[in-house]
């Protein structure tokens, strides 16, 4: 046998060793094919698990155990779906992908795929654990960015941490960079001359690679999926054993849509004073006017259906263990929303409630002019309870107050005591933190701190 076959067995033998231990990985286990590369080390693009025989052969003298772990890890950067993605500074993350899946992998009650790390390797990831508590990826990318580190310190945090080659990930951005060039070549050309590079590069969009990247990416995502089903479900045993995996699954198959798409679920359709265009004929109003000297034949709707806020309540937590920058972010987002895309009727009520342990300020809002002047001036800083903003609510739709309330927004870190009856409308507590646990009748968003996209963990039925 050449070293060739002997380093296929060998990585076969690591990959049925991985599945007759963790069952529940079997669709992720054989998802990569095998192909040999001698440029490289160790690396996949979500398609192929890509591998240099003759280091396949030198870790495998020096530890029998190690590519278990190491093809475990490679695994663990396409279940994440580290692979697929765009506009990103390369270098932080791929040092955020490694200590990410390392971080899963040293949180695993397993010896089979944990190794020792480096001793500076292990206090860094305690540090991150201790300041982030949740070592995702997207996390550790925005932690490290904010770090100022210089390229060298992150060089060498990355040599602590790599185990593969990632310059796979990042094929298709390459293919992209070069045809945008193609495309800019192509403008300077005579705009006469129809070169075949020219006329062909308005269909250039759907290119196979792209449509082989999203299928593959695709792919992952119903990977992803089932294997957290499976971990929650036929496979609970596996739970403890897999650390924080299940966890971090959750993290990645969370659906994310935009802070503005959430804000029109509190909509209403309901009937304002202006002209409808849809159903005005200009045609016959302008022929009017012409006919009867400015006198026009019909006149414009002047009452429209628009679907619209009419009544909303924003209630701020205002407690001691609130960061007020935090907050004060949230609030300045949302204002943003309802001013710049004219969410709300001409008269609308707009509640903003300040509240820690009790409610201690009431600002209701009804024009534009005053949403837009309106300077909050948080008050409170003592204990947390969520509850007198609900009775308090409460009281103003039995005095028909709200009589249109399509749902509450409670900007807070989660911290404080719950209502447990259901009200008639939907809730949403508004965070950054995914481990705090809200009833199971209200929608817990977790925002970006970068993008302010939220991710829809529980909702009311």
């Amino acid at each position: 046998m050449n070293g060739e076959e002997l380093a296929l067995e060998i990585i076969n033998l690591s990959r049925n060793t991985l599945m007759i231990h963790y069952r529940f990985l079997d669709k992720a286990i054989y998802q990569l094919e095998l192909s040999m590369d001698p440029t490289t080390t160790l690396a996949t693009d979500g398609f192929y698990y890509y591998y240099n025989p003759s280091y396949i052969l030198k870790i495998y003298s020096l530890s029998q155990s190690r590519l278990i772990h190491d093809y475990y890890h490679t695994l663990l950067h396409c279940i994440f779906h580290h692979p697929f993605v765009e506009n990103i500074d390369t270098l932080f993350w791929d040092l955020a992908c490694d200590i990410a899946v390392e971080a899963c992998i040293q949180s695993m009650n397993d010896d089979l795929v944990k190794i020792k790390l480096d001793i500076n390797a292990q206090m860094f990831l305690n540090q991150l654990q201790k300041e982030l508590k949740q070592l995702n990826a997207e996390k550790i990318y925005r932690y490290l960015k904010n770090q100022n580190m210089n390229d060298e310190t992150i060089l060498t945090y990355c040599d602590y941490f790599k185990v593969d080659e990632h310059d796979y990930w990042y094929e298709h951005t390459k293919q992209d960079d070069n045809k945008q060039q193609s495309e800019d070549l192509d403008k300077e050309s005579d705009s006469n001359q129809n070169s075949p590079s020219s006329s062909n590069s308005d269909n250039q969009g759907d290119t196979p690679q792209n449509q082989e990247g999203e299928s593959i990416k695709k792919q992952w995502q119903e990977i992803s999926q089932s294997i957290q089903t499976d971990l929650e479900t036929l496979s609970k045993d596996y739970a403890t054993k897999a650390g924080s995996l299940s966890l971090q699954l959750s993290i990645t198959n969370h659906t994310k849509t935009s802070y503005h798409d959430f804000l029109n679920q509190f909509m209403v359709f309901n009937e304002e004073l202006t002209i409808n265009d849809e159903e005005f004929d200009y045609i016959y109003y302008t022929y009017g006017l012409k006919l009867y000297d400015n006198i026009p034949l019909i006149e414009p709707l002047e009452y429209k259906e628009d679907k619209k806020i009419q009544d909303l309540v924003i209630a701020i937590d205002t407690s001691a263990s609130v960061k007020e920058k935090v907050i004060q972010k949230l609030i300045n987002e949302t204002y943003d929303i309802l001013l710049s895309k004219e969410s709300f009727f001409h008269h609308f009520n707009l509640y903003l409630i300040q509240c820690d342990s009790q409610i201690q300020d009431v600002t209701i809002i009804h024009q534009y002019d005053e949403l837009e002047n309106y300077q909050l001036t948080m008050k409170g800083f003592g204990g947390t309870d969520f509850r007198p903003v609900f009775d308090y609510v409460e009281n103003l739709q039995m005095n028909h107050e709200l009589t249109h309330l399509k749902g509450l927004i409670y900007l807070t870190d989660g911290e404080g005591i719950y209502p447990q009856k259901q009200p008639p409308y939907k809730v949403a507590f508004l965070m950054f933190d995914q481990n705090i646990e809200v009833p199971v009748w209200a929608i817990k968003l977790i925002l970006e701190e970068d993008d302010y996209e939220y991710t829809r963990s529980k909702r009311s039925n």
